[in-house]
């Protein structure tokens, strides 16, 4: 179980902690990317997902926990990206990644979870800064 991702929360907004019921068997790390499916929350695991994004997770999980999670409701991150140019404002969403391994964003409009808070000129993977906001893109949309 990774207990730490490659998301560094860098600044973030104390009136936006979400609290949420937690699936027993999931295991999430600090700075986990996460979603919201039957009530629970889960790893993000797929674009679709963004729909229901719940931000970056505060605390970790292992295996058999049952005590709600709490995520980043809004929060400043470092996040890897795809290989590609990103401009401020620019809308990402989910590419890849999970616990244990790199998450990673990717420049998207269908389902967007965040938008870059740092110019990156050339194609590169970063990390950039990226704003994570569920009141704009995730579960109070």
């Amino acid at each position: 179980m990774a207990i730490n991702s490659n998301v560094k929360i860098i600044k973030y907004d104390q009136m936006w902690l979400i609290s949420c019921p937690i699936a027993s068997a999931t295991v999430i790390g600090v700075g986990d990317l996460t979603d919201k499916e039957s009530d629970l929350a889960v790893l993000l695991d797929a674009a679709a997902d963004d729909q229901f994004f719940i931000g970056p997770s505060q605390d970790y999980s292992a295996n058999g926990d049952t005590l709600d999670l709490v995520t980043y409701g809004k929060c400043m991150a470092r996040v890897k990206m795809v290989s590609a140019a990103y401009d401020i404002g620019q809308k990402l969403e989910y590419s890849s990644g999970g616990n244990g391994t790199d998450w990673v964003l990717t420049g998207g409009t269908t389902n967007p979870c965040a938008h870059a808070m740092q110019q990156l000129d050339t194609a590169g993977t970063g990390p950039i800064v990226v704003a994570f906001d569920v009141e704009k893109y995730g579960i109070y949309t």
